[in-house]
């Protein structure tokens, strides 16, 4: 990878995003929660199935971006 700095480059690139896109994602899921949970004072028991569907959206969106960072991870790792 010594002989590709640009690719080297757009996986740092990528690492960065994906990091911006898990803290995004934790950012939109926390709100929804404290909007459900403190705003209109529901416990989880008391969630519908569409508040239970996208927290669930959300935290698989958030697992699939971290596998990624971890595999852009390793893979700046083994060619740096």
């Amino acid at each position: 990878m010594n002989q590709r700095p640009f690719l080297l480059l757009i996986m740092k690139i990528m690492r960065v995003m994906l990091w911006c896109c898990i803290a995004s994602l934790l950012l939109v899921g926390g709100g929804i929660w404290y909007s459900v949970t403190k705003v209109q004072a529901r416990s989880y028991e008391q969630f519908t199935n569409a508040d239970i569907g996208l927290f669930s959206f959300i935290a698989g969106l958030i697992v699939i971006s971290g596998l990624l960072l971890v595999g852009v991870h390793g893979m700046i790792r083994r060619h740096a």
